[in-house]
């Protein structure tokens, strides 16, 4: 397994699960970025980020051309948020539900007002 990767947590695989089986629809509305607090973090079924940091509306997403099976969910955090370790990422529904989370390497993101921007 790569030291990197995100899941499906149980309540992310229960509500694929019913939109496939009910031809619904399984609508992820915003990704949250934590600093894992700030120790590494290993995805299972958590229904929380450890150590919530930033959450945003998703921008985009997709499937790359290359590989269908694959999910891609794309946001942006303000250069004016920051001074903080992410190594944590969520991706929550509609309803506010936890339905994937990911590992990151750790990366330092920081304010604008330090001088830099990420």
């Amino acid at each position: 397994m790569p030291d990197y990767y995100c899941t499906l947590t149980e309540i992310g695989q229960s509500k694929l699960a019913q939109a496939g089986l009910l031809g619904g629809s399984f609508q992820m509305a915003t990704v949250a970025v934590g600093d894992g607090n700030p120790a590494g973090v290993e995805p299972s079924s958590e229904t929380v980020l450890v150590s919530e940091r930033y959450r945003r509306s998703i921008n985009t997403v997709y499937s790359p051309p290359e590989d269908q099976s694959v999910v891609i969910v794309e946001t942006a955090i303000p250069v004016d948020q920051g001074d903080w370790e992410v190594n944590e990422v969520g991706v929550f529904d509609i309803a506010g539900d936890l339905v994937a989370i990911a590992n990151y390497p750790k990366t330092w993101k920081p304010k604008i007002s330090s001088g830099t921007g990420r």
